[in-house]
């Protein structure tokens, strides 16, 4: 027998969260992704080393960028990229 998958609340909350945005956001609203993610560890000096393809919509961006951990490395490359479009 196969067991049956069910949805977490927290994935209800997130379809529901993401709905409301799409509502709001309208035709402005643009779909991210990350893909081909590459993460370098440099554990002596404490700092991550990132580079992915970022999609915007239908556009893709290359990126490279280094923080203090994955998420910091992914979230200041991201920002840096696009912070003169999105203000």
């Amino acid at each position: 027998m196969v067991p049956s998958f069910s949805i977490t609340p927290s994935e209800i909350l997130h379809d529901e969260v993401n709905c409301r945005v799409k509502e709001t956001l309208g035709k402005d609203y643009c779909h991210i992704d990350i893909d081909r993610l590459t993460l370098e560890e440099d554990l002596r000096e404490g700092v991550s080393r990132v580079s992915f393809k970022l999609k915007l919509g239908k556009e893709v961006k290359e990126i490279a960028g280094t923080g203090m951990g994955v998420v910091d490395a992914l979230f200041s490359s991201i920002m840096k990229e696009v912070e003169k479009e999105y203000v």
